[in-house]
């Protein structure tokens, strides 16, 4: 029999992967000691609500049930140091070994458990001793995230929490109706600065600041100690808090190394995120350019076809001319002409009395001259043929 106060922030259902009347249900917990309580199946009943149920699948340990042990030896036998691990500490689930970004173990071995109060322990002691070799405890962080709404840009909130009625461009910082319609081709402008970035960029002075504030949060929300009034039976003694003014907190969490590498990875990371922002960017105008130049290609297509039946539409023109010349020439040389010829020689013949002279010299001259000139251009026909 378990008693256990449990705070559930909220739950989802589902019956994508179930069959029949069954439910999935995901749970979402308020704090590490209801996860810790949950994610020990001993302490669920056998059923709920009369009816069976099991668990597909096993929650990943958030950091909140994490610690780190420094300076772990990459030579050891890892098997046999997660076994003397287990063996001193039995709320630890897993021990796994740390890598770098390249993929490379480091000296650093991450402990997840199953008890709030064993890893309490673990990191007010400090140290611990495995093999007679003591080794460093810290707490795991994992590095803050900003959140950075899809719709506006705005910082700390998500797209389905935003109150924004339009959508703001990253690259413009200016808002529309709607995004998808917006062609931007200007140059970065950050919503939150004015600073020649994407607005989503972690280069941003404002989202910067914002992310520094919020580790700081983070970092000393386990640091500050709680103010404590001490009993004196003095009635004579008046405390006065402003006398005693709190000591400032220590800085020495804030110049974490791992918290520093985590920050500049996270800072190329999203480097990495503009530069390829840049480069859809770039994509875009080269796909824009490319659609303008299909359109022009297809005009200058259409134009050349359109000077192609033309050129069609001017040889039958031609075609039919020569055919009206030819069909003229023919009619002349063939009809026209000889047909004067005979009339020319009818009329010399009627121009000669019984006896052959010549009754009009003149008229004999021209109809001769008219003669010559009809064979000159018959000729000159034939040459051209």
């Amino acid at each position: 029999m378990h008693q256990v106060d449990i705070e559930i922030l909220n739950c989802r259902s589902s019956k994508v992967k179930c069959v029949d009347d069954d439910m999935d249900i995901l749970l979402y917990v308020k704090d590490s000691i209801s996860f810790a309580s949950l994610h020990d199946e001993t302490k669920w009943p056998l059923k709920i609500a009369g009816e069976d149920y099991m668990f597909p699948s096993r929650p990943s340990i958030p950091p909140q049930l994490s610690v780190i042990i420094k300076n772990v030896n990459v030579r050891i036998d890892f098997e046999e140091f997660t076994n003397d691990v287990k063996s001193m500490i039995p709320e630890v689930i897993n021990v796994i070994r740390m890598k770098n970004k390249f993929g490379n173990i480091i000296h650093m071995v991450k402990l997840e458990l199953s008890s709030v109060s064993a890893r309490q322990d673990l990191l007010d002691a400090k140290k611990l001793m495995i093999n007679y070799i003591s080794y460093e405890i810290t707490e795991f962080l994992s590095p803050a995230q900003v959140l950075i709404c899809s719709k506006c840009s705005g910082i700390g909130h998500f797209r389905k929490q935003c109150s924004e009625q339009d959508e703001t461009c990253k690259n413009c910082a200016q808002a529309f109706p709607d995004l998808k319609s917006h062609q931007c081709s200007a140059s970065p402008v950050c919503k939150h600065c004015q600073g020649n970035h994407l607005s989503n960029s972690m280069k941003c002075p404002v989202i910067k600041s914002f992310r520094a504030e919020l580790t700081r949060k983070l970092l000393s929300s386990d640091t500050n100690p709680t103010a404590v009034t001490p009993n004196n039976n003095n009635n004579n003694y008046c405390f006065n808090p402003l006398n005693f003014p709190p000591l400032p907190s220590t800085q020495a969490q804030l110049n974490n190394p791992m918290m520093s590498k985590l920050d500049d990875l996270i800072v190329k990371i999203n480097d990495v995120k503009d530069h390829l922002a840049s480069i859809t960017l770039k994509h875009d105008k080269f796909e824009k350019f490319m659609v303008e130049k299909a359109k022009q290609d297809t005009h200058v297509s259409q134009q050349i076809d359109t000077l192609s039946a033309n050129d069609q539409e001017f040889k039958k023109d031609l075609l039919n001319h020569h055919m009206l010349l030819q069909r003229h020439e023919n009619f002349f040389t063939k009809l026209f002409i000889p047909m004067l010829e005979d009339v020319f020689s009818w009329m010399a013949l009627q121009n000669q009395d019984k006896k052959g002279n010549t009754l009009d010299a003149d008229l004999k001259c021209r109809l001769e001259r008219y003669v010559v000139q009809m064979r000159k251009t018959r000729e000159g026909k034939h040459r051209f043929n």
